[in-house]
């Protein structure tokens, strides 16, 4: 009777303990922990532990094409901007020692058209035997290498396919000029059309430099450049310059 007294007892202590432990009513597995109660509920452990992962070297190649903005800076020459470019190729490096900010250099190359509205009041005298009212187009074009020094700052990462990685970049540039021509289309007194090209580097500066800022999303960015210089050496013959602000639309790659 004492051994059956026992038992009973012995296992009546059993289920209390195990009514009043979690031991046996919960279980992890990996990041998931499993309630066997009733309800049956499952719930995800957070790490407290945040790991933080970003390539501190970054290097891109991109493309950029921009049309020159009227009426900002000095004073230009009047422009036809739906047929005005600038055309850049380019590779740039970014080291980040942190994660929100970066800076490196930069290799470009850089292709420069103006045109000129139909050489009502802009004739740039090249050619003292072309009639400025016969004038119909005119073109100047530069082709430059450059160099230039950037600085990143990234506002925000998302995994989404349309914003992606946010950041501003601002920096400066310096492009030696190794190429520029004047092109001018007019009539001849016959009713004839007639073009003419020059390529007269003492009317054009050897270099540009200024400043440049770029807001991306991802692989897209707007970016606007502003020329501290002249486009032409400053003389009677040219009195006025070239735009001095571009804006336009960068792609990554």
């Amino acid at each position: 009777m004492k051994k059956i007294t026992l038992l009973i007892v012995t296992v009546f202590t059993i289920l209390i303990s195990s009514l009043n432990t979690n031991a046996q009513d919960k279980f992890r597995i990996g990041q998931y922990c499993f309630n066997l109660r009733s309800p049956l509920e499952v719930e995800k452990i957070q790490s407290k532990v945040k790991i933080t992962h970003f390539n501190r070297y970054v290097d891109e190649k991109y493309i950029e094409l921009g049309a020159p903005i009227e009426g900002v800076g000095k004073d230009s020459y009047k422009m036809n901007e739906s047929r005005s470019s600038e055309f850049t190729l380019g590779y740039r490096m970014f080291y980040h020692p942190c994660q929100f900010f970066g800076f490196g250099p930069e290799i470009h190359w850089t292709n420069y058209t103006y045109r000129l509205n139909n050489g009502s009041t802009a004739s740039l005298g090249f050619d003292s035997q072309i009639n400025p009212t016969t004038i119909r187009k005119e073109f100047l074009k530069t082709h430059a290498l450059g160099v230039g020094l950037n600085t990143r700052y990234h506002f925000f990462h998302t995994n989404s396919c349309f914003l992606g990685d946010s950041y501003l970049v601002i920096g400066g540039y310096f492009d030696l000029v190794y190429a520029s021509s004047y092109k001018v289309k007019y009539w001849k007194d016959n009713g004839h059309k007639a073009k003419r090209k020059y390529r007269n580097n003492e009317l054009f500066t050897d270099y540009h430099y200024g400043i440049r800022a770029e807001i991306s999303f991802d692989d897209i960015a707007l970016y606007t450049k502003y020329r501290l210089n002249r486009c032409f050496k400053k003389s009677t013959t040219l009195p006025l310059d070239s735009p001095q602000m571009t804006l336009g639309m960068t792609l990554i790659f």
